[in-house]
């Protein structure tokens, strides 16, 4: 028997936390919320939440200093935090395929973007 989306998503993050894992893949499981849990990731450099069913993102995802990749891509955000204007690392951030009707001006502070889609 599978988990359900959200239970198979924590059980992923706390495999994660108990590893000190770098990447994360949560794409693909039809999630229609992020677990706040995985706020707890501080090591981690690479996040994907793409293909989920997302319409908000947690602001604690902009504690994650150590990111350098997050993928949000084809969900349904209608805006995210300006809290992720604090992942100064961020180098890769894919917010494309959302319904996106605007962006904090806060990510204008993502001085080390070389990748953006929205």
């Amino acid at each position: 028997m599978s988990l359900d989306p959200f239970a198979e998503a924590e059980q992923r993050i706390q495999q994660a936390f108990a590893t000190k894992a770098n990447v994360l893949d949560l794409s693909f499981l039809n999630l229609d919320a992020v677990p706040t849990s995985i706020s707890n990731l501080s090591s981690l450099t690479e996040l994907y939440l793409g293909a989920n069913q997302l319409t908000t993102v947690p602001k604690e995802l902009g504690n994650l200093f150590n990111l350098t990749l997050l993928d949000l891509g084809k969900n349904q955000l209608t805006t995210v935090p300006k809290e992720l204007g604090n992942l100064f690392n961020l180098t890769w951030l894919d917010l494309g395929k959302n319904q996106l009707t605007t962006v904090p001006k806060e990510l204008g502070n993502l001085l080390n973007l070389t990748w953006l889609d929205l």
